[in-house]
């Protein structure tokens, strides 16, 4: 299908336009008109790309934020399901102890709660001695690297030219 402003004639005229003038057929369309029309059909058809975009790009957002729903849901599942299993394994512990200290549910509960937490407490001193050695690498190796050089152009002056 052609573009419009090749199926219907303008409907304005010019001085000279489409009237016999010098050089100009009887039914020739007025170049001005044609100019005009092409450039309304070019922004109708930007004005549209661009609405397809924003709208792909809202799209693009909405499916982002609905993919981080679905991460949060499944991190806050797995911490939960960490959290039950961990409370059974100190259930079971307890109860272990229990029977092993005669019955006193107070020292298994004790015992148990003392040991969790050294656990952490090993595991931050163990974290904090991993970082430490890696700051302390890094650092040994920005030491034995050489400076960088920058080069930059200096104007010439007095002071630099002696």
């Amino acid at each position: 299908m052609a573009p419009q402003y090749l199926r219907e004639p303008p409907t304005r005229s010019h001085a000279g336009a489409g009237t016999g003038g010098l050089g100009s057929g009887q039914g020739t369309p007025d170049p001005i008109d044609l100019l005009a029309e092409r450039v309304s059909s070019f922004s109708r058809s930007m004005s549209s790309l661009v609405e397809v975009q924003k709208e792909r790009s809202e799209l693009d957002q909405r499916r982002e934020q609905h993919l981080s729903v679905w991460k949060a849901a499944g991190y806050f599942a797995f911490a939960v399901a960490v959290a039950c299993s961990v409370l059974f394994v100190m259930r079971g512990a307890v109860l272990g102890l229990t029977e092993l200290f005669g019955g006193r549910v107070w020292l298994a509960s004790l015992t148990a709660g003392l040991i969790v937490l050294a656990t952490f407490v090993v595991g931050f001193l163990a974290a904090t001695l991993v970082l430490a050695k890696r700051r302390e690498r890094v650092a040994s190796e920005r030491r034995q690297q050489p400076p960088a050089r920058r080069n930059r152009r200096v104007a010439v002056t007095r002071r630099t030219l002696f």
